[in-house]
């Protein structure tokens, strides 16, 4: 079995570092990045299995960055979760409607997104039945 790379991409360190931690524990290969731009420049160079992002960040904001992969061959099923303190369900629609696959609101409980992060790889991700 591979071992699936997960990027988040965060501009508050505290979130990026618990986050990193507990899904390496899980066993997953975390890349890190502190704003949309940076995490766009990280994709060209490692695509990701995942993205877990923030949306408010300086620069290059969530909603931007996951308008941008959606539009490249090589990134555009690549799934991508919101994890953000904007609650208004206008902001979960504007999410939901540039292509991400789950919105996640601040604060969160990691047990609940390391489930929904493995839920999310092995739809994306099925792992073959042995042929018998």
């Amino acid at each position: 079995m591979s071992q699936h790379t997960i990027l988040v991409v965060d501009d508050e360190p505290a979130i990026v570092a618990s986050l990193a931690y507990c899904l390496e524990m899980e066993g997953y290969r975390v890349l890190t990045a502190s704003n949309g731009e940076d995490a766009a420049r990280k994709i060209l160079e490692v695509v990701p299995d995942l993205i877990i992002s923030d949306i408010m960040m300086p620069g290059v904001d969530g909603y931007e960055l996951c308008r941008r992969i959606r539009l490249y061959y090589k990134t555009r099923r690549v799934p991508f979760l919101f994890l953000t303190a904007k609650t208004a369900a206008e902001s979960k629609l504007k999410g939901m409607k540039l292509g991400g696959d789950d919105y996640i609101t601040k604060p969160f409980d990691l047990s609940e997104l390391v489930l929904k992060v493995r839920r999310v790889l092995a739809r994306t991700y099925p792992v073959s039945d042995p042929v018998v």
